[in-house]
């Protein structure tokens, strides 16, 4: 899904640029792909996360650089992509949209069980062409735990 519905992005630095901040509000974004997917409740947790991650990274690339985020997880979903530009641009899918699943122990959407175990996999889409492209395992299948766990362990931030 093209986004043309990303209702706010903000960027930031602090700490004699130290720390750098993103905060996103996508209500509308994962609303519309919810709608164009026809996902489920936790179908549209899931890619509404991933589509953030995404954007999250792709907030520090250059203008026609894009970011794509892959979790190849076992569970249920079979599987959730997203696809982030510079631009702010984004788009995303889940292979298995229908996917229902009681709420878990905390009464929450449970996405770590509808994405499962496997790999989290980041694509970097480079100008002139180079890439790269690293993977981590799944740690939660929460996504915001996947994508610190990446940053830490394959970015080495």
């Amino acid at each position: 899904m093209k986004n043309n519905y990303l209702d706010e992005l903000w960027l930031g630095t602090m700490l004699n640029n130290e720390v750098r901040w993103v905060i996103l509000n996508m209500t509308k974004a994962v609303g519309e792909a919810a709608k164009r997917h026809q996902t489920t409740p936790v179908a549209t947790a899931a890619l509404g996360r991933l589509m953030g991650a995404s954007l999250i990274l792709a907030s520090s690339m250059k203008e026609n650089e894009a970011v794509t985020l892959r979790l190849l997880g076992d569970g249920p979903l079979g599987g959730v992509v997203a696809i982030g530009h510079a631009s702010g641009e984004v788009r995303g899918y889940v292979r298995e949209p229908l996917v229902d699943l009681p709420l878990n122990a905390q009464g929450k959407l449970d996405v770590a069980q509808a994405v499962g175990s496997g790999e989290f996999v980041v694509n970097r889409s480079i100008s002139g062409g180079e890439g790269y492209t690293g993977t981590v395992p799944i740690v939660s299948g929460e996504i915001a735990e996947d994508l610190v766990h990446y940053l830490l362990h394959s970015e080495q931030i």
